[in-house]
Formats: C-alpha cells, structure tokens, sequence
C-alpha cells in the first residue's frame, strides 16, 4: 500500500481494461476521495474525468492529504467508469486504490 506525506503530493494510476483483458478507454470516467470510513474528503466526489484515456493520473496535494485529528490516515480513491465492449454497452467498471496518509509533525492544517 502506498504512502503518503501529509499535505505533499501524490499520483495515482489507473488503467481500464475490457472482459478479454485489452486495454479499452471508457465513454466515462468519474473519481473520488474518501477515508477508511467511506466519507468523501475535500469535496472529491464524483469528480469527471475529462477527455477519457485508456490510463489515468488522479493527482492529489494539499487539503486532499491533510488529517484531522483522531485520524487514522486510511485513504482510497474510487474509479468509477463505463465502457462498451464485446459483452454489451455501459458496462460499468469500478476499481479502487488504497493508501495511507502519514502524520509529519509540525504540519498545521491549512499549512
């Protein structure tokens, strides 16, 4: 799992790929960011990707990475996507990314 300094920066990569394994690039592509407990941070829900790719960079920094107090740091970004594909149209794909955000002593929030 990969870890992240509060409030520096991180890139996340996803790829999409279809049911015979072939990387395809969705009609639609949507991220968000949330804690080990579901709850969306820093207002990133459901945020469009925009144009489509085959392969992604979600880029976070700042607030994205910041901790409150009493958190564990837990973090994943959701990818949610549709593609059409040999087995139908908007196919949905979901895929999610894990990471920890560590606490660096002497960050402020807002900092």
């Amino acid at each position: 799992m990969a870890v992240a300094l509060e409030r520096s920066t991180l890139a996340l990569v996803a790829s999409f790929r279809d049911e015979a394994d072939e990387l395809i690039t969705p009609t639609a592509i949507y991220w968000s960011l949330t804690d080990g407990d579901g709850n969306v941070i820093n207002g990133r829900d459901e945020l469009p990707v925009t144009p489509t790719a085959n392969t992604i960079t979600v880029v976070l920094s700042g607030d994205d990475l910041a901790m409150a107090a009493g958190d564990d740091g837990r973090r994943q970004v959701v990818v949610r996507a549709t593609y059409d594909g040999a087995l139908g149209n908007g196919l949905p794909i979901t895929g999610m990314i894990e990471f920890t955000v560590r606490n660096v002593p002497g960050i402020a929030a807002g900092g």
